[in-house]
């Protein structure tokens, strides 16, 4: 990875933490190009760095690189999941979305993730 894809994954990590709650899947629309392997490791090492410095957010970070790497980077997988998890719905309480194979098989697994 080059310091210029660096850079624009750090950019696109900022603006998922500033944005509004519910806004993150429209971010990373505006750059499917950096919806990646690359971008979880950023996050996650990102992520890492916020812990250690007791900077917030370190948390979310790390559980919003798992979810993206959960669905394969697959951006319209990732919208259903976040409108899933956005709705206030737990894997344990609530059937997901009829016709998504993948997240009824997440659902019943009841899989954390």
């Amino acid at each position: 990875m080059d310091e210029q894809q660096l850079q624009a994954y750090l950019s696109l990590i900022q603006e998922l933490l500033t944005c509004a709650s519910g806004e993150e899947a429209a971010r990373l629309r505006n750059h499917p190009e950096l919806v990646d392997e690359g971008l979880v490791q950023v996050m996650r090492a990102e992520a890492e760095k916020r812990a250690q410095q007791g900077r917030g957010n370190a948390g979310w970070l790390r559980n919003f690189a798992g979810t993206i790497a959960a669905v394969d980077y697959e951006l319209p997988r990732l919208q259903i999941e976040l409108r899933f998890r956005l709705s206030g719905s737990s894997t344990q309480a609530a059937k997901p979305p009829q016709g998504v194979p993948w997240l009824q098989r997440w659902h019943e697994a009841k899989i954390e993730l």
